[in-house]
């Protein structure tokens, strides 16, 4: 379980074949100055390439292209969108999977502790990429629920 202050986690999404490292992931929260990436929300996970610029192509950016910012994707949780009605909310709350065509991956926050303001003070992080064998794909995220990424409370 985490206490909710900077966190930094890095894992390395690696080939079956060879074992080479394919992707970088890197999760995080907060501003760190020593860091070039920035991480904002309750935490933050960015997916990168192994062989690519940096830490300027996030893939999950690519999932969501309406507000052209790198950081606006479903990488990003909130406060809000892990607890309540909105933590619920299939592929946009607590539990999120993302399909990169040979695998998937889901992020989950789970085991808050929230304060009297619904502020999480406490929580359990966990990754799982699963390899995909071409034949079985997790569902699409459906639309976007007018909430997501944006401030207040959870309405539901």
């Amino acid at each position: 379980m985490a206490e909710v202050e900077r966190q930094r986690l890095t894992f390395a999404v690696r080939s079956n074949r060879g074992g080479s490292v394919l992707y970088r992931l890197v999760c995080g929260s907060g501003a760190d100055d020593g860091n070039p990436e920035d991480f904002s929300g309750l935490i933050q996970c960015k997916l990168h390439p192994a062989s690519g610029p940096g830490t300027s192509d996030n893939l999950f950016g690519r999932e969501r292209r309406t507000s052209g910012r790198s950081w606006d994707n479903r990488g990003r949780f909130l406060d809000k969108e892990v607890v309540g009605g909105c933590a619920r909310v299939p592929q946009w709350g607590a539990t999120r999977t993302f399909d990169f065509g040979s695998f998937n991956l889901t992020l989950r926050v789970s085991d808050m502790k929230v304060d009297r303001d619904e502020k999480v003070t406490r929580y359990s992080f966990s990754v799982r990429i699963r390899p995909l064998d071409g034949r079985s794909r997790p569902a699409a995220p459906g639309p976007e629920p007018s909430w997501f990424g944006r401030p207040g409370a959870c309405p539901l």
